[in-house]
């Protein structure tokens, strides 16, 4: 059996930058890990740990996400090799691109931010689909009852974090 794990019969296919969709949600993903991996320890630390907790929908960058997500201590030296290192295959060189890729900002301080701006709207893209779900349920609950109020009370709160978050862009 090959060493990375794949069947010999059906070999998985490398997943690469030049592989992954053409699709907001995914250049969303792929560039929030590219901040992370290059400049996560340099943003708020409740920032990127609310952000890498949230999933992701390409599973390749899932995958990474995952990784990511299980750094205790992103402030140590080497922690971003030593995440791809831990990624599966066939993920793993996706995830050294991600690390070797520029990050659309003309100097670091520009890239904390940027990152920063990326953790924000994957919580937002988290938020809305919430709000959406929710906007669903308020419609099959009676208005004047204890759940439908809960469940405007929640689409409130929501509205407010989203509200919030995009103000410290």
């Amino acid at each position: 059996e090959p060493a990375d794990g794949a069947d010999a019969g059906t070999a998985l296919e490398r997943v690469t930058l030049a592989t992954l969709p053409k699709h907001h949600d995914v250049a969303l993903e792929r560039d929030a890990l590219t901040g992370f991996l290059q400049y996560g320890h340099r943003i708020d630390p409740e920032l990127f740990a609310r952000a890498v907790a949230l999933p992701f929908r390409h599973p390749g960058l899932e995958a990474i996400r995952a990784a990511v997500a299980e750094v205790p201590d992103p402030s140590r030296p080497g922690w971003a090799m030593t995440t791809i290192e831990a990624v599966r295959e066939p993920y793993r060189t996706l995830a050294g691109e991600l690390l070797a890729r520029p990050l659309p900002a003309s100097d670091e301080s520009g890239a904390v931010a940027v990152t920063g701006e990326l953790a924000r709207n994957l919580i937002v893209r988290s938020l809305d689909r919430e709000k959406n779900e929710l906007l669903g349920a308020v419609q099959r609950v009676p208005a004047d009852s204890s759940e439908g109020r809960d469940v405007r009370v929640r689409l409130r709160d929501l509205d407010a974090e989203r509200q919030r978050l995009l103000a410290e862009q």
